[in-house]
């Protein structure tokens, strides 16, 4: 089983799966990440008010975070086939 020519594909895709998981779950959820509270006392320090901060989080982050996961399924699909899709 070490040897055989499989086992780089599969490493190649669960590493690339797991690092855009936690890229887009950090991203959609306000807790999930220092730097999403960072940016919403920013945001306050320059005037900006959100009276609902994690519903308008995850409002904002909804859209992108699901484009993105769906990229990255589809580059890790592509990665594991080899580009034979």
């Amino acid at each position: 089983m070490p040897n055989e020519p499989s086992r780089m594909k599969l490493g190649a895709f669960l590493t690339h799966a797991q690092f855009q998981t936690g890229i887009h779950t950090s991203s959609l959820f306000l807790t999930a990440s220092a730097q999403n509270l960072l940016c919403l006392n920013l945001a306050a320090e320059l005037g900006a008010v959100v009276n609902d901060q994690f519903y308008q989080w995850m409002a904002g982050a909804a859209l992108p975070c699901i484009i993105g996961a769906c990229a990255a399924a589809c580059t890790s699909l592509i990665m594991t086939c080899g580009g034979s899709v």
